[in-house]
């Protein structure tokens, strides 16, 4: 291999970290939510959010629980409703942050597809950066 195929080489693996990302080049306030959201794919589980939320969406998730075991007495299993979506989804393309103080941040991501955007309350919460569900 020559000097000019190992650059090549190198390039091609930095382009590809760029753009699907995979977490690398994240603020810590994005990293949450990406991590959150590998956790919530890889187990199928949205208990898996409770480690990435604020005390407070942690207790809005456990009383979600309940009500989500009962969709799969009406045809949706919410395990097979979050594969799906994890499966066909378009990942998360961070659009950009805003600031709104130093311990809150609204993160938006970007449908690669239709290109809605989504908004999400990050909180610096007992020295990390937490999501909140209902934006407070």
């Amino acid at each position: 291999m020559n000097f000019h195929s190992a650059r090549l080489i190198g390039l091609v693996v930095v382009l590809c970290a760029l753009v699907s990302c995979g977490g690398l080049f994240l603020s810590p306030r994005e990293r949450v939510i990406f991590d959150a959201f590998t956790a919530v794919c890889k187990t199928k589980d949205l208990r898996s959010l409770a480690p990435y939320l604020t005390n407070t969406s942690r207790k809005t998730l456990a009383l979600a629980n309940p009500l989500l075991g009962l969709t799969g007495l009406f045809g949706s299993n919410v395990a097979d409703q979050i594969a799906i979506e994890c499966q066909t989804g378009d990942g998360l393309d961070f659009a950009e942050e805003v600031k709104v103080s130093d311990s809150r941040y609204i993160v938006r991501t970007r449908s690669k597809t239709s290109g809605e955007i989504t908004e999400y309350v990050v909180l610096w919460e007992r020295g990390t950066w937490k999501i909140a569900l209902l934006g407070k």
